[in-house]
């Protein structure tokens, strides 16, 4: 497949949880000019060291700005932001819009002060989120769960399960947020997003769950207004955004990305 060039944004994650938020972009903004790349062959970020998520994250940019020429990159990962934002952005000229644990909103949020943040073990345990913490939580108490078995989950089996799977998906998080007494959630990481009905219903009113979708996808809208393509429309309404993989090209990644482009309604493609 040719690679799309000129692309306005680009959202980039290990996996599939950034899905959500370019979902989100095209549903403000039906006719943008949208690509997602998952670094599927590194894919869980979360259980990598701050090293190897920089030299990932770094390398994967490097060849999405010279192969792709976005206006933006949208990082859609928690891990990828907290641990190379900085690094990124000294790097290279392009702007970034970065994903981190909605921590401000949920300190605005809750009543009794006791806030959960479920996120990777990266991010849990990364300066960032406790600078974030300490800025505008420090009232706060704050329960920390890492839980990458449900990301793995969620990359490989959920979003193709029943409401009952996906629910038994979720639970011992819920009865982690229950049994610490908190009346706020924060899903800290961009997969938990695609269960982000399952953990309302499981949880609201009496807990509230709170994320970046609106914030980040805002944000990348104001750094970057949406621009108007000179493609024929008729064309463009019918070219579907692309949703690439960098892993190897397999019968059985292709059977499994090939479901999850179509259900955003892209195409995949392999970077």
């Amino acid at each position: 497949m040719t690679l799309k060039q000129n692309v306005q944004y680009v959202f980039i994650d290990s996996g599939i949880g950034g899905l959500p938020y370019l979902r989100h972009l095209k549903e403000l903004e039906p006719q943008s000019s949208c690509a997602y790349v998952a670094d599927t062959k590194h894919f869980p970020y979360g259980e990598k060291t701050l090293e190897d998520v920089i030299e990932y994250t770094e390398d994967l940019v490097k060849k999405i700005i010279e192969k792709l020429k976005p206006s933006v990159i949208i990082i859609a990962c928690n891990t990828m932001t907290v641990s190379a934002l900085s690094h990124l952005r000294k790097k290279f000229e392009i702007p970034f819009v970065g994903t981190v644990p909605a921590i401000k909103p949920a300190a605005l949020t809750s009543k009794n002060k006791k806030i959960a943040v479920l996120a990777t073990e990266r991010t849990v345990n990364d300066i960032y989120v406790q600078n974030l913490i300490e800025e505008f939580g420090a009232d706060c108490k704050f329960f920390m769960r890492a839980d990458s078995v449900l990301v793995s989950k969620i990359e490989n089996t959920l979003l193709s399960g029943s409401e009952e799977d996906k629910k038994a998906g979720i639970r011992p998080a819920v009865e982690f947020f229950k049994s610490a007494g908190t009346d706020t959630a924060v899903l800290g990481c961009t997969h938990f997003l695609h269960l982000r009905d399952e953990f309302k219903s499981e949880c609201e009113p009496d807990i509230k769950i709170v994320d970046s979708l609106d914030g980040v996808v805002n944000q990348a809208l104001k750094i970057s207004p949406p621009q108007k393509s000179k493609t024929d429309e008729k064309l463009k309404n019918i070219q579907k955004d692309i949703f690439y993989i960098t892993s190897e090209k397999t019968e059985e990644s292709t059977k499994k990305y090939s479901a999850y482009a179509e259900l955003f309604n892209m195409t995949l493609g392999y970077f």
